[in-house]
């Protein structure tokens, strides 16, 4: 499935805590005008680093609302949006993908002698079957 040109789409989300809602995908473009529907709107990294965080409160009203970010963007989300929205932090790490086995330690190095860590297999694993509900919005 070929999502790259997708402005915004629709399906299930199969990434997060919020694993199994159905959720709008908002990757470019304008907020379609049916956001207000869906019960989860998830906003990508390439949207938030082009148009802020403005819009997100009024959809709040409304919706669950992930934020999702690379670790470059947290320093600059405003604090009510940290605590209002769920955040997905993506750190891309493929070669873990491959290497490492469900009982292997993940481990946040958050500050010296601070650090949060986990199984690999406790994570919420993903794969490309999941995704099948994905669709392109039409007419947004």
């Amino acid at each position: 499935m070929e999502r790259d040109n997708w402005e915004a789409f629709e399906g299930i989300d199969v990434e997060g805590r919020l694993k199994g809602i159905k959720t709008l995908f908002i990757a470019e473009g304008q907020i379609p005008s049916t956001a207000d529907e869906y019960p989860h709107i998830w906003f990508q990294p390439q949207w938030l680093r082009r148009h802020g965080y403005g819009f997100i409160p009024a959809l709040l009203e409304h919706s669950l609302v992930t934020l999702e970010v690379s670790s470059d963007m947290i320093a600059n989300i405003p604090k009510e949006m940290l605590d209002a929205c769920h955040i997905v932090l993506a750190l891309p790490v493929e070669i873990a993908a491959v290497s490492l086995k469900l009982t292997d330690t993940i481990r946040l190095d958050l500050a010296p002698m601070r650090v949060a860590s986990t199984m690999f297999g406790s994570f919420i694993h993903s794969y490309p079957p999941e995704y099948v509900d994905d669709k392109p919005l039409e007419n947004n």
